[in-house]
Formats: structure tokens, sequence, C-alpha cells
């Protein structure tokens, strides 16, 4: 899959030679069944974090600012579920 330049909303990937927008893949997904969409989220965070692993991405400043708002909320008392437990709901819900 190939991504263009252009704001989040009309993004596009070729995929097969048929260029869609994320919003269109995104309905794709949504029309999956629901243990496929969690396979899908798995497969896809799974492959984000090797390229993280690799050696970083072009998002990576973009990265570090989600982290620092996050750990700035979670110091100012913010609450958090841990990953495992959101893991396990959404599996329990499947």
């Amino acid at each position: 899959m190939e991504e263009q330049d252009g704001n989040e909303a009309e993004r596009c990937a070729t995929l097969g030679g048929m260029t869609m927008t994320a919003d269109e893949i995104l309905e794709h997904v949504r029309a999956l069944p629901y243990r496929e969409r969690l396979k899908l989220v798995e497969r896809v965070v799974h492959e984000v974090a090797e390229s993280v692993d690799a050696g970083g991405t072009s998002d990576e400043a973009e990265m570090d600012q989600e982290l620092e708002r996050r750990i700035e909320r979670t110091v100012a008392g913010g609450r958090t579920v841990p990953a495992e437990d959101v893991i396990n709901k959404l599996r329990a819900r499947g």
C-alpha cells in the first residue's frame, strides 16, 4: 500500500491498482466481522511497532509530542487504563 501526501481525510492509498482514501479504507474495515477487525488492529500495531524498533519513522516527532502530552496528563492525575486490560476487554467482547 502506497500513501500519498495530503491532509488526513484526503490521504489516499493505492491497493491493487485501486486508489482509496483513509476514510474509504476505514469503511471497509468497519464492514469486517468483529474478530477480523481486532486481528487487523493487532497486526497494524505490531507492524508499526516493528518499524519504530527498526529505526524510527518520519512521524517520530509527532509521536514524541503525543507521548509527552499523555505523560503530562497522567502526572496531572489523569485516568489511565493498562493496555493489557483494554485488549482483554476487547477480546472478551468478541
